[in-house]
C-alpha cells in the first residue's frame, strides 16, 4: 500500500507537491486549482496485479492531459473513477459528463481529456480511481472508444455489485499475495465490464424514484460525520425539494430522519466496541451535537447506555 498526503507540508507548498503526486501515482498530467492557499489532499493506492486501486480525497482542482503529456508518458490505460462525494466533470472525444456520488466514468490515456474535480460547499471531493491496462478492459467491451466520458450509475443489478466491490477494495489494508491480487483483479474487470454494458437496459430497470433513493443513501453513508446532515442539506445537494426527499422514503421501513439516526448509532456502537474512546468523543465524531439526546437514543435502540455497551462489548463485533 502506497500513500501520499499534503498534510505534512506548509500550505504554500501543498499544491506543487500534489502536482508531482498526480504524475507519479497516475500518469503525466497538467493540473491547476483555485484553492492553492487552503489545498489539502491525500491518496492511498492498493496494487492488484497489473491494476491499481486508489482512494483519493482532495480539495477541488482541474487536470488536463494533452499532446505534451501523452508524449511524455505514452502508457495506455483506462482510468475509471467512482464518485464517492463531490462532483466530477469530464470531457474526452467530444463528449462531456457530469458525474455525481454513486456514478462513475472512464477515460483513455491515449487521447486528450480534461476533468474538473469539485467539492460542494464545505465538502471534500472523494473518488475511488481504478487504473486498468487498456487491453485488459478492451477484451471485455464492444466499441470501448464510445464509452469514454460517459456517466454510468451503480444503482441496480450488476452495476450495484460492481460499485460495492470497488468501494470494498478501499478497506483492504493487509498485503495481498500474487494469487489474491490476480483473483481480485479478474473479478474487478469482469464486474466493471458488466456494469458498463448494456447501460441502456440496466437504466430501464431502475426507475427514477429508485435511482434517486439510491443516490441519497450513498450520500448519507458518506456524510454521517457531518453534524449538519439533514433533510434540507441533502435536498440541496441533489437539487430536489425536501418534500420529494421524504417521498423517497415513503413505504420504506424507516423515515429519512430515523435512517440517519440509526446509521449514526451503528457507527457509534462499532467505535465503542473497537476502541477505548470516550463516549462523548464518539458521539460528536458521528454527528450528534446533544449528548443527552444521544444517550436517550442509544438506550432506546440498544436497550442499554453507551457506557454499558462499551463495557459489555469491548473486543467483540456489534
Amino acid at each position: 500500500m502506497q500513500r501520499w498526503s499534503t498534510r505534512h507540508l506548509p500550505p504554500a507548498q501543498r499544491f506543487g507537491y500534489w502536482r508531482e503526486v498526480l504524475c507519479e501515482a497516475f500518469t503525466a498530467l497538467d493540473s491547476a486549482t483555485t484553492e492553492a492557499s487552503r489545498f489539502d489532499s491525500d491518496v492511498s493506492m492498493l496494487p492488484l496485479s497489473d491494476i491499481r486501486v486508489s482512494a483519493v480525497r482532495s480539495s477541488s482542482y482541474t487536470i488536463r492531459r494533452g499532446a505534451r503529456e501523452i508524449r511524455k508518458d505514452p502508457a495506455e490505460h483506462y482510468f475509471c473513477d467512482l464518485q464517492i462525494s463531490g462532483t466530477s466533470i469530464v470531457a474526452q472525444n467530444g463528449r462531456r459528463a457530469v458525474v455525481r456520488p454513486g456514478e462513475f466514468f472512464i477515460v483513455d490515456t491515449r487521447h486528450a481529456y480534461e476533468a474538473d474535480f469539485l467539492g460542494g460547499p464545505g465538502e471534500e471531493w472523494k473518488i475511488v480511481c481504478l487504473q486498468i491496462p487498456r487491453e485488459r478492459l478492451d477484451a471485455h467491451l464492444s466499441m470501448p472508444d464510445t464509452l469514454t466520458a460517459r456517466r454510468f450509475d451503480t444503482w441496480a443489478g450488476t452495476a450495484a455489485l460492481a460499485g460495492n466491490f470497488i468501494r470494498g477494495l478501499t478497506s483492504v489494508n493487509e498485503a495481498l499475495d500474487e494469487r489474491e491480487q490476480q483473483t481480485l483483479a479478474t473479478t474487478l474487470v469482469d464486474l466493471l465490464a458488466l456494469a458498463m454494458t448494456p447501460a441502456t437496459t440496466r437504466n430501464a430497470r431502475c426507475n427514477p424514484h429508485e435511482r434517486d433513493r439510491s443516490r441519497v443513501l450513498l450520500h448519507i453513508d458518506s456524510h454521517l460525520a457531518d453534524e449538519n446532515l439533514g433533510a434540507a442539506s441533502v435536498a440541496a445537494a441533489f437539487g430536489i425539494s425536501v418534500r420529494y426527499l421524504h417521498r423517497l422514503f415513503e413505504g420504506a421501513d424507516r423515515s429519512f430522519a430515523r435512517l440517519v439516526s440509526e446509521k449514526r448509532l451503528q457507527r457509534c456502537a462499532a467505535d465503542l466496541t473497537a476502541s477505548g474512546s470516550r463516549v462523548s468523543d464518539v458521539a460528536y465524531r458521528w454527528g450528534f451535537r446533544d449528548l443527552t439526546h444521544f444517550g436517550r437514543m442509544f438506550r432506546r435502540h440498544y436497550g442499554m447506555s453507551a457506557r454499558e455497551w462499551q463495557r459489555d462489548h469491548a473486543g467483540s463485533t456489534p
